[in-house]
């Protein structure tokens, strides 16, 4: 597991999610969000990862695989 993996989970679990329903999370429907949740979670991940998201990115991040591949690429190594 990557340093960015870790830190997207731990942003999770530190919004209320737990570690089981994470990892066997397929969608953000799964989780039961709706359009206001993804965007504070969006600002949480802004704030953790230091990187902007753009509006037309939030669409894009529907699994927590898709949100890790992209604060992968956008986090500086």
């Amino acid at each position: 597991m990557s340093q960015t993996e870790k830190r997207l989970y731990r942003v999770l679990r530190n919004v209320g999610f737990k570690k089981n329903a994470i990892i066997g999370t397929q969608s953000k429907d799964e989780l039961c969000l709706d359009d206001l949740d993804s965007l504070l979670l969006v600002y949480f991940f802004e704030s953790e990862f230091n990187v902007e998201v753009d509006d037309e990115d939030i669409s894009y991040l529907n699994t927590v695989s898709e949100v890790n591949r992209f604060l992968e690429r956008k986090v500086p190594a």
